[in-house]
């Protein structure tokens, strides 16, 4: 176990690249998840504030709902 840890001699780059690599992943995935979240709440606070705008959208010529 300990040499596979140790990895020829590679191991902190190789245990550090996968390290920088995870918190980078979950720095980006943590991200898009807030920003889905306030774009969520900004299209609902918009959506609320003209609802007659979606309904016409919907309603154009060759558009089926």
């Amino acid at each position: 176990m300990t040499e596979f840890l140790h990895m020829g001699g590679y191991g902190t780059y190789v245990w550090s690249s996968f390290g920088v690599a995870t918190i980078v992943l979950a720095w980006v995935a943590i991200t898009s998840w807030r920003a889905v979240t306030a774009n969520q709440k900004v299209l609902g606070d918009l959506e609320a504030r003209h609802p007659r705008r979606r309904r016409a959208a919907t309603e154009q010529p060759g558009i089926d709902p």
